[in-house]
């Protein structure tokens, strides 16, 4: 595993900061940012292997299964909420025309109607029902690759762009870092995030979000799903060092309101690629 010994905490910090804002679309600033880079050796790694909830593994691969950050959550329920809404007074203001035939009184309701179904209900539609929000990431020892699908969402509420992307990794070249921000003194972010580097330089970093700490909205809580960072990363590097892990199958699978799973699809060659034994790549 390379460690990556040329690109200042500062820059990481600046670096985070613009993923986060793309996360949560919180103000950009750098303030509150602590980082923690883990161990890149698994032999210098003292920390016990242990996952959150249920994994698939086998011994070509291991599948984990990432669940939401909680502003994501929030604005699926709130999506959720939305779309019941709109169609809810669509349904009344329809029904009302038909029974009633149009009425300079009830103006304000066709307007609030009109506003509804064509400015909130395609986007609450879209992030609450027609999102996948429980994706995973492939882990393959026999190849040494990472595999990753992750959810880009850009854009206000009303007007939103969602997209599903896929990128592999090579795991000589991942780095794990724990992070840390607080938005406000009850909601805070502490997340497991892979780094892949290439070229030790900043601009060229890619990374992507492993695992986040729900809301329970509880210190000792928080500090509970906070500890199974390093586990996290600790189980990864003892899997495809092909050391001993954990039977974590018997975990529960942690609940995602709306995951939506019927959406996603890996790609027919990543798929392939994800699951080989290594003798045909």
């Amino acid at each position: 595993m390379k460690i990556n010994k040329f690109i200042s905490h500062k820059k990481m910090r600046l670096f985070f900061a613009q993923e986060i804002k793309a996360i949560s679309r919180w103000p950009y600033d750098t303030e509150g940012i602590e980082l923690s880079r883990l161990p890149g050796d698994v032999r210098y790694n003292l920390t016990p292997p242990e996952a959150p909830w249920h994994i698939d593994v086998n011994d070509d691969y291991m599948e984990f299964r990432r669940s939401p950050f909680w502003m994501v959550s929030g604005e699926v329920f709130m999506g959720f909420i939305l779309s019941l809404l709109s169609i809810s007074f669509l349904l009344v203001t329809v029904s009302s025309f038909f029974a009633l035939g149009y009425s300079p009184h009830l103006f304000f309701a066709y307007v609030i109607t009109a506003f509804f179904c064509i400015a909130v209900l395609p986007s609450a539609a879209k992030i609450a029902f027609l999102t996948p929000h429980y994706l995973p990431i492939r882990f393959n020892r026999k190849t040494q690759k990472i595999y990753v699908a992750d959810l880009k969402i850009e854009g206000g509420i009303f007007f939103r762009k969602i997209k599903l992307t896929f990128r592999e990794m090579d795991w000589k070249d991942v780095e794990a870092w724990s992070v840390s921000r607080r938005f406000a003194k009850n909601s805070p972010y502490f997340g497991l995030h892979l780094v892949e580097n290439t070229s030790n330089e900043i601009s060229l970093l890619k990374q992507t979000r492993m695992y986040a700490t729900r809301a329970p909205w509880t210190n000792e809580e928080w500090e509970r799903q906070r500890s199974y960072i390093p586990k996290i990363w600790s189980y990864c590097q003892h899997y495809m060092a092909f050391m001993p892990v954990p039977d974590e199958s018997t975990k529960p699978k942690p609940f995602v309101f709306l995951k939506n799973n019927w959406l996603f699809k890996w790609p027919e060659e990543m798929d392939a690629r994800s699951k080989s034994s290594g003798d045909t790549v």
